[in-house]
This record gives structure tokens, C-alpha cells and sequence, in this order.
């Protein structure tokens, strides 16, 4: 739940979905990373975990990349997989495939998000990765040293990931044991001396042209989310103001 405030009074204005405006607004970090990170003429894009998030991430992906001729989809649940392929092919008329494996989905595709959950962390191969990757990671997933060190690192907002760290890299496991996102591997990954601080830009930097996103169309990027509570409230805000207007 979601109360919204008033910004003057304090007093709450509504009480909202938290659930159904999470889901949106993680699902549209991946589209905002795509329009600065991905190769435009992407032409497969690929989803782990065909949940409520992964559809969301999805729907976003295919509202930024335009060029899109394949969906493909793999979930440990087939089932579900195949529900959301179906709803893909409906609604915007691109093939859609349920694939049986992640190094199926991996296949010669441009886009791949990760949208999972459980205790164990899917393992991201090397050697299936296509050359020009956007790889989304709004879930955990296992980045091995060597490919962060291959892949152009983008965060949502590294210095929020630095102040995690000071709460987490003394414990058991560091940081990535007690925050499995990609910014929990990154921040290991500094501490260990196998990157530094700048080999990590925020997608931010990108978008304000204080950094470059894609340098090239054979560079691998890799784009790690953490949410933040900052976009529930700016999303649940744009949808109050909307019912106003409409009610």
C-alpha cells in the first residue's frame, strides 16, 4: 500500500496499489536504459522470468525498440512462459517464442532482462552473450569478475549502492551475499581492486551527457537497477493528478 501525502499538510491524499505501481515503474527502467544503452536496431529481445515484473520490463523494452522481430521467453514455469507470449503476439504482433533454457534465450539476442526470484541466482555464461548486448538486470543474477570486466558497468544510482556498502561490506559474504543485484557485485568487486569507481557510471551521468552510454555497436552493457522509492512516489503521484483529471 501507498499512502500519498500531501506535500504542505502532511494529511493523505490516497491510498494506492503499491503493488500494481511497483511493478510498473521497475518495469520501466529497462525501457528508460534501453533507449540510451541498447543498439536501436535490436532485432531479439529475451526474457528470464516471465512473472508480473518481467511482463512489465517487457512491455517497456517493446515500447523503445521499435525494430524488434523476435520475443523470446524462459521461465521455469512453461506455462507461464507461454501465457505472456501469447499476450506479446496479441498485443504487439511479434513472434514470440517459449524457450526451454536460459542459453536458449541467450542465443543471438540483442536485449536480455532478468526478472527472477528465489534463493538461487541464474549464472550468466560468457560464452552466450552476443556481441552489443544490453543486458537488464532489474533482479539478482551472477556476474562473474571477468565479464563486469569485459562489459560497460551502468547503475541506476551508484552513490546509493556506495552508502549500502558501509552497511554491508563487513558482513558475512560482503556485499554480494547480502545484496545480489548487480550493484552489490559491483560494490565487491571495487572493494577487491577488480574494478574501480570509474568503470561504474550511472544511467543518470548518461542521460545528462556528463558521461557516455554505447561507445560502439560491439560493446556489451550491462545495466543493474536497485529501485528506488523516489520513482513510487513520482509514478503514484502522475497516476492521482490523471484520476483527477478524469474523474
Amino acid at each position: 500500500m501507498i499512502t500519498l501525502n500531501d506535500k504542505d499538510t502532511g494529511a493523505p491524499k490516497a491510498y494506492m496499489s503499491a503493488n500494481l505501481i511497483s511493478s510498473v515503474r521497475t518495469g520501466a527502467i529497462p525501457g528508460v536504459g534501453a533507449k540510451y544503452l541498447a543498439r536501436p536496431e535490436s532485432e531479439v529481445v529475451s526474457l528470464i522470468g516471465a512473472g508480473v515484473i518481467g511482463r512489465s520490463c517487457l512491455y517497456s523494452l517493446l515500447d523503445v525498440l521499435k525494430q524488434v522481430k523476435q520475443v523470446r521467453i524462459y521461465d521455469i514455469f512453461p506455462e507461464s512462459a507461454e501465457r505472456v507470449c501469447a499476450e506479446i503476439q496479441e498485443n504487439y504482433g511479434v513472434e514470440s517464442i517459449p524457450v526451454s533454457s536460459m542459453e536458449a534465450a541467450f542465443k543471438d539476442a540483442d536485449v536480455v532482462n532478468f526478472a527472477v526470484s528465489g534463493k538461487d541466482r541464474p549464472v550468466v555464461e560468457p560464452e552466450w552473450i552476443k556481441p552489443g548486448i544490453y543486458l537488464s538486470l532489474p533482479s539478482k543474477t551472477h556476474i562473474s569478475p571477468q565479464l563486469a570486466k569485459d562489459s560497460c558497468i551502468v547503475l541506476d544510482n551508484w552513490p546509493m549502492y556506495k552508502d549500502w556498502c558501509a552497511d554491508l561490506i563487513d558482513l558475512p559474504g560482503g556485499c554480494i551475499a547480502n545484496n545480489g543485484l548487480l550493484g552489490g557485485y559491483m560494490m565487491d568487486y571495487v572493494h577487491q581492486g577488480v574494478l574501480t569507481e570509474e568503470d561504474i557510471t550511472s544511467l543518470g551521468e548518461i542521460i545528462c551527457g556528463k558521461r557516455p552510454g554505447r561507445t560502439d555497436d560491439g560493446q556489451n552493457i550491462i545495466f543493474g537497477m536497485g529501485g528506488q522509492p523516489s520513482y513510487d512516489v513520482a509514478w503514484a503521484d502522475t497516476i492521482y493528478e490523471k484520476a483527477k483529471e478524469i474523474r
